[in-house]
């Protein structure tokens, strides 16, 4: 395989023939990198990301607090845990201002079902690798 970037430039220039403001790709450059406009668009993908994850974990503490942590968790099989997350599911299409639900609590109510949905994993795994049966 060639790895002098020969091939990316033919790619790259061809792109840049049909495209003249193709600013994206570097064809001065041996290696394929990616351009810095992208890198930070995946960089501020990332940190969405984390914050999403953030609050999922939050949210797992409060309930953790408020339930009793696993060993609360581990007296519910599966079928509860999906019973609690239409529960959540429900409470969020009746909040409702104006004709349609406000995002920031339909993403409340998203991040308690996410939250739900990893309670029950965690649960469900703990049971597997014990051997334990629901």
């Amino acid at each position: 395989m060639d790895s002098s970037g020969a091939v990316w430039r033919i790619l790259g220039g061809w792109s840049c023939m049909t495209n003249p403001t193709n600013s994206i790709l570097d064809l001065t450059k041996n290696v394929v990198e990616l351009h810095p406009r992208i890198v930070a668009a995946l960089a501020a993908e990332d940190a969405l990301a984390g914050k999403v994850f953030a609050d999922i974990r939050d949210e797992r503490t409060r309930q953790n607090a408020q339930w009793g942590g696993p060993a609360h968790d581990d007296r519910h099989i599966a079928s509860d845990f999906l019973g609690y997350i239409q529960k959540q599911q429900v409470l969020g299409t009746l909040e409702r201002v104006d004709e349609y639900p406000a995002e920031s609590m339909v993403r409340s109510r998203l991040v308690k079902i996410a939250a739900l949905a990893v309670a029950a994993i965690e649960a469900i795994d703990r049971r597997a690798s014990t051997g334990e049966k629901a």
